[in-house]
């Protein structure tokens, strides 16, 4: 009984550091950890201002489109995105009103027009008064990307950038720019350096803990052991009978 008793207690022991160590394992998985594979089941159309860079490095050059002079001339590149699973189609336009993209500057012209895949149909953009891009009702296909780049003379800050959609039960969603998701980069692997320092000492103060529970566990379950074979000793050699021998199991 002596000895069930100092196993069972060191068995409860494990039990409870086992429990211990799960729980904060658990809790430092869900914080650094998070599960993000699932896919929302809300449509929506994702609008980006890519970048903007700007064509004047000196007041020395000039820019010049067609015969007018460009003050503050900046190629700005913007997209959409059909992030659904479904097609989108012209049906999907409100009232056959077209998406509106404002850009904070003057806008010049669509230099360049992209769309992936290549197979899918190039949407139809146009410059209205000068001031704004709008794309006429069209078909996106599931995943299809609409990148332009403008050419614009003006200020063209991210922060003035206006997305309008009319699509039908489909929220526009704004994503990052490329310099914006570098920020996020940067700050992510700062934030999860300081996580793993935090970790680190968890782990070190958890092993200070642990070590010496083992020790002191350890050194029971040995003393226990030993106490039990020269008891089954001091009983082989009397053959069998434990007389004198009960004094080994205390």
């Amino acid at each position: 009984m002596y000895i069930a008793s100092n196993l069972w207690e060191s068995a409860a022991t494990w039990g409870i550091v086992a429990g211990l160590f799960g729980t904060i394992l658990g809790a430092i998985l869900s914080a650094y950890l998070p599960i993000r594979f699932s896919r929302s089941k809300k449509k929506q159309i994702e609008f980006r201002w890519v970048r903007s860079t700007p064509l004047k490095p000196s007041t020395v050059l000039t820019v010049r489109h067609g015969t007018v002079d460009l003050d503050n001339p900046r190629l700005v590149d913007v997209g959409i995105r059909n992030s659904n699973d479904d097609p989108l189609t012209s049906e999907s336009f409100h009232n056959g009103r077209p998406i509106v993209i404002e850009l904070d500057a003057k806008i010049i012209d669509i230099l360049e027009k992209e769309s992936h895949p290549e197979t899918a149909e190039m949407p139809t953009s146009n410059i209205v008064e000068g001031r704004r891009i709008e794309i006429e009702p069209c078909l996106l296909a599931s995943g299809q990307t609409f990148v332009m780049s403008v050419l614009v003379d003006g200020r063209g800050q991210p922060d003035q950038f206006k997305f309008q959609s009319p699509l039908i039960g489909i929220a526009p969603k704004k994503m990052p720019s490329f310099d914006e998701t570098m920020d996020e980069v940067v700050e992510q692997a700062q934030k999860f350096r300081s996580g793993f320092v935090g970790v680190s000492i968890l782990v070190i103060c958890l092993l200070s803990v642990l070590i010496p529970i083992f020790v002191h566990d350890q050194g029971k379950i040995d003393s226990v052991q030993s106490k039990y074979s020269r008891l089954k000793d001091c009983v082989i050699g009397n053959q069998g009978l434990a007389t004198g021998c009960l004094d080994f199991a205390k």
